[in-house]
């Protein structure tokens, strides 16, 4: 993977399509007047399916940018079974770069979600009369820029949309294997790096060992995929962190290195994710670290850290064997 770029077999995407209920909020609707709100458009004969068009792309890309048309990206979204409570959906740029999903309704809103390792994208759109307004926020923890204080941030966009109802037969056809330049100058996150196709167990990537490595070229790319475990104690910096499955989220505890300690960590050639990893005990890190929680700074010593390196959502590992009392 290039830095800062995203192929579209690796991305998942999470989009919100709700009702900001600043006008509306003096009459709340019951479920049967949601369902009537909510399905004020036509559906179209491809599998029952609401498709909408934007003057902009869905994935928050810059016309012009690498991976990218020069001129201007138009971009759809498309809802299957749309009567129903939830299906599938597609998000596609005229260039064909296609990221797919899933929807659901909730009370008067309807509910896209997914998420990788390398982006996520949300939208909470009104929809009424054949057509849809709202917000689209964009944000990857793949690549770091800087900001006009020139402090490097993770990258994250926020903007006005606005779609209008059109024919799902007019959507464009998936391209494949397109591109999406997320930051043009992105900065690599700190970490060992090793190459997989090199190292062999018993050699030394910083402060651990390979305990073991199994890796192998993705068919449709020229990365190596696979897992590398490590033996070896190390002592980490960071906080908690809520695993961004929404079914993992309030059961499965997390840890998030700082830079200064992921800066020590074994990293796969090529892995632009965020220092972050789940315990494979994790009564023992619930019990040390509390329930699932978000930004709880801890210093911990762990083992068996483990690189779980693939082309979709893929999550590292490692033992806790003490939290560090101050």
């Amino acid at each position: 993977m290039r830095r800062g770029h995203i192929r579209t077999h690796r991305i998942l995407p999470i989009l919100f399509l709700g009702c900001t209920r600043d006008q509306d909020s003096a009459t709340p609707p019951d479920s049967q007047t949601a369902a009537a709100t909510a399905v004020v458009v036509q559906q179209d004969s491809l599998a029952g399916a609401a498709c909408f068009t934007a003057d902009r792309s869905v994935l928050a890309r810059t016309p012009g940018s690498v991976g990218a048309p020069a001129s201007s990206i138009n971009g759809w979204i498309r809802l299957d079974h749309f009567i129903g409570d939830s299906a599938s959906a597609k998000l596609i740029d005229s260039d064909g770069f296609t990221l797919d999903a899933s929807w659901r309704r909730i009370a008067d809103s309807l509910v896209v979600a997914g998420f990788n390792d390398f982006v996520r994208i949300e939208m909470r759109l009104r929809v009424a009369d054949s057509a849809a307004r709202g917000t689209l926020n964009a944000h990857s923890d793949a690549a770091l820029e800087r900001d006009s204080a020139g402090k490097l941030r993770e990258f994250s966009r926020s903007s006005r949309i606005a779609f209008r109802q059109a024919p799902c037969d007019s959507m464009p056809r998936e391209a494949g294997a397109a591109e999406i330049d997320v930051v043009a100058h992105g900065t690599p996150r700190p970490g060992v790096r090793f190459d997989p196709a090199k190292v062999r167990r018993g050699s030394t990537v910083g402060e651990l060992v390979v305990d073991s490595i199994v890796a192998r070229q993705a068919a449709a790319d020229t990365v190596f995929v696979g897992t590398a475990r490590f033996r070896g104690a190390i002592e980490l910096s960071g906080w908690t962190m809520r695993h961004p499955d929404p079914d993992a989220y309030r059961v499965v505890t997390c840890f998030e290195a700082d830079s200064a300690s992921a800066a020590r960590l074994p990293r796969w050639a090529g892995d632009e994710r965020r220092a972050w990893f789940c315990f494979s005990n994790r009564a023992a890190a619930a019990q040390a670290l509390g329930p699932p929680s978000a930004g709880v700074p801890a210093t911990i010593v762990v083992d068996q850290f483990t690189i779980h390196r693939g082309l979709s959502d893929e999550v590292n590992s490692v033992r806790l064997i003490r939290r560090v009392r101050q």
